[in-house]
């Protein structure tokens, strides 16, 4: 009786090893059957879908990617498409994801051009933060307001401008709508750090210094406008130097600067 038990036992191994073996070769047929299944034509990308785009073309967009239709969708480095596109100096965030089976999601979010600054022989467009967005020996966008003053002496697109008062002149526009910065035609950032506006009209708008007041003080100046030009009167100066006590006239005002 004894010369039974390791029989049994060794029959009990053996099929108790069988039974592994079959599941094993079972998990391997499943993990064969998905990967073949992510492999196919069901995951071919089929879109590229750009959204946010107005500055960068949509292809563009899609040529940074470096995504291509076709390519299967589980082959995409989401992280490495990101990083190309935001590369392009206009582009602020991005976002790559998948829609399953066969989407490529683009989601943009561009910077947004606030002033312009000259460099050497040319000009650049930047945008609130001082990020430098394009660069042209020609004035590239006439309906923003030149940011003068300035000592610039190094422009690298995509990042930000190192100048001193730079900020400061931004600050100056970023309370007014699109509808009053077409007005502006230049903002003039003076020795002592003193702002000021000279519209396109010839009017200057004396800002002063530029301190904790001054988008509170700048968000007075399109009230200031419609209420010359509903009196049809003429002035030369709008002075916003004094919290809450803004003034216009003709002439110079006590102090102002030409």
């Amino acid at each position: 009786m004894a010369g039974l038990q390791p029989q049994r036992k060794k029959r009990f191994n053996r099929r108790r090893a069988r039974k592994a073996a079959l599941t094993l070769f079972f998990l391997l047929l499943m993990a064969l059957g998905v990967y073949f299944f992510l492999r196919s034509g069901l995951f071919a990308v089929r879109e590229i879908a750009v959204t946010g785009s107005a500055q960068v073309s949509a292809d563009t967009v899609r040529a940074l990617s470096g995504i291509k239709l076709g390519q299967n969708i589980w082959d995409i480095n989401l992280a490495q498409a990101e990083e190309r596109i935001g590369h392009n100096p206009w582009i602020k965030a991005v976002t790559v994801r998948r829609q399953l089976p066969d989407i490529v999601r683009i989601d943009i979010s561009e910077r947004r051009p606030m002033a312009l600054i000259a460099y050497e022989t040319a000009y650049v467009e930047i945008d609130e933060a001082g990020v430098a967005l394009d660069i042209s020996p020609a004035l590239i966008n006439r309906e923003l307001p030149l940011i003068t003053g300035l000592t610039v002496t190094r422009v690298v697109l995509g990042q930000q401008v190192a100048a001193p008062g730079l900020l400061d002149g931004i600050r100056a526009v970023l309370p007014l709508s699109q509808d009053v910065i077409r007005q502006i035609s230049e903002v003039n950032i003076g020795a002592d750090r003193a702002l000021t506006m000279i519209l396109l009209n010839g009017v200057r708008v004396f800002l002063g210094q530029p301190d904790d007041t001054l988008e509170k003080r700048v968000a007075l100046l399109p009230g200031i406008l419609d209420d010359v030009a509903r009196r049809g009167t003429a002035v030369d100066y709008i002075d916003l130097r004094y919290n809450g006590n803004p003034v216009s006239g003709k002439g110079d005002p006590a102090g102002g600067t030409k």
